[in-house]
């Protein structure tokens, strides 16, 4: 955002009125912000206090001295005023408790003054963008427009400084061949004080007339030179007064140029011609004979040249001489003052930057119109010129023609063969760094000069390093960027120790049980493929723990019926790992993790399938064999319920039981060793009991079955960190928060107070501009995740969801709020407070938001649940139907919350072998009460489906208990509706959600 617009007006300060506005940072703006500000305070003659701080007195000070003291404290707090207007509201609190000017700049210097460095790496990459950038095809003028101008706006962002001239001029340059409009606005228009939309209103009809002449048929082809013409000599004299000279076949694209030679009386420019015969002199007289004579001397010896350097044919000469009079065009000229003819003549300064050597290979690119899948992208073609357009001319030598194109990739050391009609390798001189030896060449081998390689314009604002290059520290500069990357495949994998280690011991585990059975490939069966995949194991802190290969088979070429039938496996839902922890927290249990090795590797197949043998592991001699899978491989549509089948049989064997209510939960009840509960989520165990030995004794049961890792007392499990503090037990994502924002590069944000606006409502129907919605969903997705330990961004994050299928910026700077919110509060998680002993009721909060959603107007529901005071289940969604009042709206999504209520009563009576009598429900609307208890109503609510009505029957048999909470202890509130920031902070800490570092 730039600074212009972020100005308010400047007051008095004593020392005079201020002409102008004072900048207002905004976050965005600092560079420019830290620029205007350094004028301000040298203009108010604060700018030494502000940089080097007031020094302080003594007691033993002068008066002199101390009256000298008060006019500085003065000025400092003159500084600091200035400082606090020019900052916005979202940024006052870096400065706000600063006693001086100086700590106040320094503060803000801090926070934003490190993320230039950032700023620039983006910058380069915008600018070779920039640089790039080409119109398709297809594309029309303002969809190429829209581009360019939103890449302009990102270069913008990160504190460059563009001119309308250079995007017009960068717009003029992407287009396609078609456009000959372009030669025309160059020279009619003045491209300093062009604008882009000006700019857009003439390429726009004229792109609607090309799509009208190629609808009618009438589209010709052009461009196109046809040498045997040249040979002809068909051309006639202009009548030019003398000034001209012979115009050929080939002098038509060069009319206009020619045109500028007539029109300043033949004192600069050369007309793109060649000389006829000699029967056509009698036109010249005088001085302007001579000069003409001159030139067409000048011209044929640099064509002679040009043909002889290449070994070009003699029937190329007319485009050699088009390629020799475009150049002299752009060359300054004595007589006209070191001017060039073309500047002389259109008033603009030509660009030369396109110029490429004569006669070089160039691959001009196939569009995917005219190619199949298997044909080449690019053909290759020799350049012999230029078109006024901005292309290039191209010469096939096999079809013998001329094609005009901009899309193309130029070969300077390679030409081509004529003999053969081939490309050949041309002869270069490569100077070494350090030294220079003498290189000896045939004399055979055609010789060329030697040229001065300069660097690419677009690299101007980048750090070049050569490749051995090293640090201070003795390393590599480029390995510095690739430090623990994890490789693609095993040819880069096999290159470090690291990972040759990771891949023996993947294959040492496989054959410890007994996977794979090398055999001979069977008749009339395919063998699957298989690859690496490499990871890198982190701990909480971001440190590296080990590196982990795992050969991986391609399950996207099974096929159902055939290779594979039952892929289901359950595994535990959060809730019930909440609640199995509320309930350790409660009985004071410890809990344990344990890791399955290669969990999949232990699963019993029930299809026969063969895979080949892994990249380099082929055994010699028997290389056409494959592997037979006995157990099941990682990437098998059927390895995780073959595994899952595995472990059940096995916990089953030992006298666990698997719920019936939750199929990724076991319990074991034993009447001596008392009770344990195994929460399963696919190879990753949560462990918890009454008796520490027991608990033992089972871990070495599993140690003695499958290949196991104990990770002792639970901290980090599912991405969630478990910790305990002074007020209890707290699970956080504080890690998993980081990577989001660091993901989606917010992590220097500005927080935010409360995830969404109050009083916002969402729509579909907008008419703002679409936003990459791959991108969009990357982040809910990552959100979602986050709202396992996080039900205060539970309501914000269902709202953004329910616009991935074409989310707009409206939406996607909610979804960013939710992450600047994550910024102020990326410790928070949930408590489970210390047990006060007393006996631990399951309790529910649901509400309502009526009409809530702008599209459906469906409402708005949800629901808590919490267990023993801790935090274990809640949801926000959209109901189903639509609602006619209020009590409906709240008697449905009492309806829901009674299914989850009853659930996961059922789960703790399984689990815990306590019974539990009722589930209290708290309801804020009194009508949704009696129409759950009193039938009496039904002839209201007889339009209300019949599965709301379970809601019913469960107060009716007991199962659940309604009871009347007020709206400012309903906690399920803040899952409805965005609420101001006191009536969230509130109802946050009812949930106890709560900041770790606090907690501390």
């Amino acid at each position: 955002m730039a600074a212009s617009s972020s100005l308010v007006p400047m007051g008095t300060y004593g020392n005079g009125a201020f002409p102008g506005n004072l900048p207002i940072l905004n976050g965005k703006n600092y560079d420019t912000w830290c620029k205007q500000m350094k004028v301000v305070f040298r203009f108010q003659d604060v700018w030494d206090l502000v940089q080097s701080g007031l020094e302080p007195i003594t007691d033993a000070s002068s008066d002199a001295e101390k009256a000298t003291f008060k006019e500085l404290k003065k000025k400092d707090y003159k500084a600091l005023f200035i400082i606090h207007q020019c900052v916005s509201p979202d940024n006052f609190e870096r400065v706000g408790d600063a006693l001086s000017s100086k700590e106040a700049w320094d503060n803000l210097e801090k926070a934003y003054g490190g993320a230039t460095k950032v700023k620039k790496v983006r910058l380069q990459t915008y600018k070779r963008q920039f640089e790039l950038l080409q119109m398709e095809e297809k594309e029309s003028v303002g969809d190429c427009v829209t581009r360019v101008t939103r890449l302009v706006n990102l270069m913008k962002g990160c504190g460059e400084t563009m001119s309308d001239q250079s995007v017009v001029e960068n717009i003029l340059r992407s287009l396609t061949p078609r456009f000959d409009i372009v030669v025309a606005i160059e020279e009619s228009k003045d491209l300093s004080s062009t604008t882009v939309e000006e700019i857009q209103g003439v390429l726009e009809p004229s792109e609607q007339k090309l799509n009208e002449r190629l609808e009618n048929g009438t589209n010709e082809v052009a461009l196109q030179a046809q040498n045997n013409q040249a040979k002809r000599g068909k051309g006639k004299w202009s009548r030019n007064k003398g000034r001209g000279g012979y115009q050929g076949s080939n002098a038509k694209d060069n009319q206009e140029s020619g045109n500028a030679n007539q029109k300043n009386g033949g004192k600069g420019g050369f007309n793109g011609n060649h000389r006829g015969g000699r029967g056509g002199r009698g036109g010249y007289k005088g001085f302007e004979d001579r000069c003409a004579e001159r030139t067409n001397r000048t011209i044929m010896n640099m064509v002679r040249c040009m043909l002889r350097g290449k070994h070009f044919p003699k029937e190329l000469w007319g485009e050699a001489v088009n390629t020799a009079c475009y150049v002299l065009n752009r060359c300054p000229t004595k007589r006209l003052n070191n001017v060039t003819p073309e500047e002389c003549w259109s008033g603009n300064k030509p660009n030369v930057s396109h110029l490429k050597v004569f006669g070089f290979i160039e691959y001009k690119h196939v569009p995917d119109q005219l190619r199949s899948k298997l044909d080449d992208k690019s053909e290759v073609m020799v350049l012999v010129g230029y078109h006024l357009s901005g292309g290039y001319r191209l010469y096939d030598p096999i079809s013998k023609s001329i094609v005009i194109s901009r899309d193309v990739i130029i070969d300077e050391m390679k030409e081509w063969d004529w003999c053969s009609n081939k490309k050949k390798d041309s002869v270069s001189i490569m100077f070494d760094d350090v030294h220079t030896a003498p290189i000896e060449t045939n004399e055979s081998e055609v010789r060329r000069p030697t040229r001065i390689r300069t660097q690419s314009a677009r690299l101007n604002d980048c750090i070049i390093t050569s490749d051995n290059e090293i640090n201070a520290e003795g390393d590599l500069v480029h390995l510095a960027f690739n430090a623990e990357v994890e490789p693609v495949n095993f040819e880069d994998a096999a290159k470090n120790e690291k990972w040759l280690s990771a891949m023996n011991e993947e294959i040492e585990s496989i054959e410890r049980n007994n996977t794979l059975e090398l055999v001979d490939h069977p008749h009339g069966k395919k063998a699957i493929g298989v690859k690496w995949v490499y990871k890198v194991k982190l701990n909480p802190k971001g440190e590296i723990t080990r590196h982990k290969a795992r050969l991986v088979v391609k399950g996207f070429l099974q096929k159902e019926g055939i290779n594979f039938n039952e892929v289901f496996a359950p595994v535990a839902r959060m809730e019930t790992i909440r609640l199995v922890t509320a309930l350790a927290h409660y009985n004071g249990w410890s809990m344990h993790q344990m890791d399955v090795k290669c969990a999949f590797l232990n699963g019993l197949l029930d299809e026969e399938a063969y895979v080949t043998q892994p990249p380099g592991f082929i055994i010699k001699e028997d290389e056409s064999k494959v592997y037979k899978l006995d157990k099941a491989l990682y990437g098998l549509k059927q390895a995780p319920r073959a595994w899952n089948k595995r472990i059940d049989k096995f916990l089953s064997d030992i006298g666990f039981n698997k719920c019936v209510t939750e199929h990724g939960v076991y319990v074991k009840n034993c009447v001596e060793k008392g009770t344990i509960i195994l929460c399963l989520y696919v190879d990753d165990l949560l462990i918890t009991g009454s008796n520490e030995a027991h608990i033992r004794e089972f871990k070495v049961d599993m140690m003695r079955e499958f290949e196991m890792t104990d990770l002792g007392h639970i901290s980090y499990f599912l991405g969630i960190e478990f910790q305990r503090t002074s007020e209890g037990l707290m699970l956080h994502q504080k890690k998993y928060a980081s990577e989001i924002l660091k993901r989606f590069e917010m992590d220097q944000c500005n927080p935010s107070l409360t995830p969404s606006e109050p009083r916002l409502q969402q729509s579909k129907e907008s008419e703002e501009k679409d936003v990459d919605a791959t991108e969009y969903r990357r982040l809910i997705g990552s959100l979602s995740y986050l709202c396992n330990t996080r039900s205060d961004i539970a309501y914000s994050v269902g709202i953004v969801s329910r616009y991935m299928e074409r989310p707009k910026m409206s939406h996607l700077s909610a979804a960013k709020r939710i992450l600047r919110y994550i910024k102020g509060t990326i410790d928070y998680g949930i408590v489970f407070k210390k047990p006060d002993k007393r006996s631990i009721d399951l309790i529910g909060y649901t509400d309502s938001n009526w009409c809530g959603d702008k599209d459906d107007r469906k409402s708005n529901a949800g629901y808590v649940f919490l267990y023993g005071g801790a935090l274990i289940s809640w949801c926000s969604t959209k109901e189903p139907v639509v609602a006619l009042s209020t009590c409906e709206a709240e008697y449905i999504v009492a309806s829901l919350s009674a299914c989850k209520g009853v659930w996961l009563s059922n789960l703790i009576d399984e689990i815990s072998n306590v019974k539990c009598d009722s589930v209290m429900l708290k309801v804020e609307n009194m009508s949704a009460i009696n129409l759950a208890k009193n039938p009496i109503a039904h002839g209201r609510s007889k339009h209300i489906e019949l599965r709301f009505h379970y809601l019913r029957e469960q107060v009716g048999n007991g199962k659940l208990k309604l009871e009347h909470c007020r709206t400012d202890l309903q906690v399920a509130d803040v899952l409805t509706k965005a609420v101001t920031r006191e009536t969230f902070v509130r109802l946050r800490n009812l949930m106890c959600v709560k900041s770790l570092e606090n907690m501390n």
